[in-house]
């Protein structure tokens, strides 16, 4: 199991606004849309994260409305502990949980990554891949894309107790069918072939296997040890 740190961003009424791991990668937290952490509100690059050993830091990006800890702004690079208040400006809020990170289980035949699919997030839908062993992160938002891994992260979640080789596979007329509605007879054989190629054109060029998307006998599915749905 590997030493990771589970980061929430959350509003001045507590509510959850993005939950990301650090772990072999820095984290970068503000409003513009290249961040890892997108928060609507803050500074367009506010704060990076990093894990040292198993303990979270956090460092002020020159942000105009600053990071706090126990009310007082840091100046210099500070290590955060759970019991310490953290605040990104005046409207954010860091929670953290550290400690030794239970992996999901391996299956066979399946890529050690996460898949976050958000349909609500702040800046529009969006995908996330996370290699759990290196950190890296393919982040996904042209729609159409992000509605694809949808359908396969349901299907994962859905076929959760079945064997790894029948696990997650889609039928391609369901995928096409999420995708472009009453349409998805015109679409299916060129537009979604066409679709999961450029789906692994953005896995491959963020550094991660492009063949963590399958396709066989007209199904489609993502070999990803973990999904998660928002």
């Amino acid at each position: 199991m590997a030493s990771q740190i589970q980061v929430q961003v959350c509003g001045a009424d507590g509510e959850v606004l993005h939950t990301q791991t650090v772990n072999g990668r820095p984290v970068t937290i503000g409003r513009a849309p290249g961040n890892d952490m997108v928060i609507e509100g803050s500074a367009w690059t506010h704060a990076l994260l990093w894990n040292e050993d198993g303990r979270l830091w956090i460092k002020d990006l020159n942000s105009d409305q600053g990071v706090y800890m126990d009310n007082k702004r840091i100046v210099n690079p500070a290590r955060v502990d759970e019991a310490e208040q953290v605040r990104l400006g005046e409207d954010f809020q860091l929670k953290l949980r550290s400690g030794t990170a239970r992996a999901p289980a391996k299956r066979k035949g399946f890529h050690n990554y996460r898949l976050t699919v958000d349909m609500q997030s702040t800046t529009g839908p969006e995908a996330i891949i996370e290699d759990l062993d290196s950190g890296t992160v393919c982040r996904i938002r042209s729609n159409n894309r992000v509605s694809v891994l949808y359908l396969l992260a349901k299907r994962l979640n859905t076929d959760a107790g079945e064997a790894d080789k029948e696990r997650g596979w889609t039928p391609d007329e369901e995928v096409a069918c999420g995708v472009w509605g009453r349409n998805w007879q015109k679409q299916i054989k060129s537009h979604l072939h066409v679709l999961v190629h450029r789906i692994r054109k953005d896995i491959k060029a963020a550094g991660l296997d492009p063949w963590c998307i399958e396709k066989k006998r007209r199904h489609t599915r993502a070999t990803m040890v973990e999904a998660i749905v928002r």
